[in-house]
């Protein structure tokens, strides 16, 4: 993974769940705050001209912190004004308490707030870095090395750490955890308990299921940390085009990564980044976000998108220097043992984790043109309609083309109607809307492939042939996908070689 930069909000309220967006720091001076709910992006208008932290009440009620502090309780904004001294300052952090207090941090101070009116908590150096609110009601703050509590108007230490604290973050079961540059720890009975294992993290979010997820200190992985204790590192098949600078987790288990540059979505494995001018209505820098419940529904933003790099990636084809066609190898999964033996004894090579023949196609002319304009057309497409039923992933064809010095792959499996294109920087997921074409196209060019091992016992134990009719029903097999095992299947009714 890669980059860092800007933040989203998202809120669920009586009309569904929203969004909130605004620009980093360094864009123009205005920001703004957009809502999305069922798939389309509302600006919210009205909101602070300067953004810093934001969070969701347990009202539902959005906060955010300009010029002050102002909040949007779905209908319209509301401002309030902080102690004098600190009226100019940017609030950092924001929790709720069970009793409908408000805590934050601004220009350095502890401030709490309750109704319309807000006050300092905390004077002096250090300045208060961060806080959180334990399960049993306990706020615990950072400050320099420094990890205290707060309570009956004054902060009691409780521990120091090596390295500045960086944040606090609260888990689903109410304990505070707290994040240094060497590590991460518990608060537990007054004292910090390590959580070992875990590297050094920049930014932290806890899922529902208490699974902690961190961003490593280079931005450029993500750590989970498990219920149980165990650490490992999520892995996506695509790398996230920036560096990574905060994270978010909603019901939904679906991870929302603010990049340095746009803006990301971690679902199951799934990565999909939201690039400025990639989304109608996106086509600023995202600042923050904040989730609530299971997350706004996406479908219409994501279809948006994926139509809108559909162009952007088919296009490429008309100027394409040269097209190649490469053969898929048989199923890794249902025939691995014939994987591995075509792997010990054929030239292969590795398209993006796929296996195909080094040896490539050589369709004709004029099928290449026919080629050529079947996958430049948006129609042969769909945005992405999830996991098929029948069978992974599995690439029966690449074709791979190249535009100047850029590399451009269309990975198509039949089986599960199934495309994936891949550019620079580029990496979606279709579903084949009308392949059919397509796939008689490629398929006459199949002979690397052998036959399905698997299938020939079947046939040679349920269907009652000649040597010369086997052979025959061999050859139209050719090892193809489960669709084409099924066209055959049938043929082979029609021609009264079922018992």
């Amino acid at each position: 993974m890669r980059r860092r930069g800007q933040r989203l909000r998202v809120r669920g309220g009586r009309a569904g769940p929203e969004c909130r967006l605004g620009r980093r720091r360094g864009a123009p001076r205005r920001r703004r705050v957009v809502a999305i709910a069922r798939g389309e992006v509302t600006p919210l208008p009205g909101a602070p001209a300067r953004l810093g932290a934001i969070a969701v009440g347990p009202d539902g009620t959005l906060w955010v912190s300009g010029e002050g502090l102002a909040s949007y309780d779905g209908k319209a904004w509301k401002q309030h004004a902080l102690p004098p001294a600190l009226r100019k300052s940017l609030v950092r952090s924001l929790v709720f308490a069970a009793d409908g207090a408000r805590y934050g941090v601004a220009g350095g101070v502890l401030v709490a707030g309750r109704g319309d009116t807000w006050t300092a908590l905390t004077a002096g150096a250090p300045p208060v870095r961060d806080v959180a609110l334990a399960g049993d009601g306990t706020i615990y703050v950072s400050r320099g090395h420094q990890v205290a509590s707060f309570a009956h108007g004054k902060l009691v230490p409780i521990a120091t750490v090596k390295g500045d604290s960086l944040s606090l973050v609260t888990a689903p079961d109410g304990t505070v955890h707290v994040f240094d540059l060497e590590g991460a720890h518990r608060i537990a009975t007054g004292k910090l308990e390590p959580l070992a294992a875990l590297p050094p993290t920049v930014a932290q979010a806890f899922g529902a299921d208490g699974t902690l997820y961190g961003i490593s200190a280079d931005g450029l992985r993500i750590v989970r940390r498990r219920a149980g204790g165990a650490v490992d590192e999520l892995t996506t098949e695509e790398e996230l085009p920036s560096r990574i600078r905060s994270i978010t987790v909603d019901a939904s288990k679906r991870l929302w990564l603010v990049l340095e540059h746009g803006m990301a979505i971690l679902d199951r494995g799934q990565l999909t980044p939201l690039m400025p001018g990639e989304v109608p209505g996106l086509s600023r820098s995202v600042e923050a976000i904040a989730v609530t419940g299971r997350g706004p529904n996406l479908r219409g933003l994501l279809d948006a998108r994926a139509l809108r790099l559909l162009t952007r990636l088919t296009s490429t084809l008309t100027g394409a220097d040269q097209l190649t066609l490469h053969e898929g190898l048989p199923h890794k999964t249902d025939e691995a043992d014939l994987v591995a033996a075509e792997r010990r004894v054929r030239p292969v090579q590795e398209l993006r984790e796929y296996w195909f023949y080094q040896e490539p196609l050589a369709p004709s002319a004029e099928d290449v043109a026919r080629l050529t304009l079947l996958l430049s057309t948006p129609a042969t497409f769909a945005p992405f309609l999830g996991e098929s039923m029948c069978c992974e992933f599995h690439p029966d064809f690449a074709v791979e083309w190249q535009q100047d010095s850029s590399v451009y792959r269309a990975l198509l499996c039949f089986g599960c109607h199934e495309a994936r294109l891949f550019g620079p920087g580029l990496a979606e997921r279709y579903s084949l809307w009308d392949g059919d074409e397509l796939h008689a196209l490629l398929t006459k060019y199949r002979k690397n492939r052998p036959p399905s091992s698997r299938l020939c016992e079947l046939l040679s134990s349920q269907f009652r042939t000649s040597t010369g009719e086997l052979d025959w029903l061999l050859s139209k097999l050719g090892a193809r996908n489960l669709w084409d095992q099924l066209q055959v299947a049938r043929e082979c009714a029609q021609r009264g070689y079922f018992r």
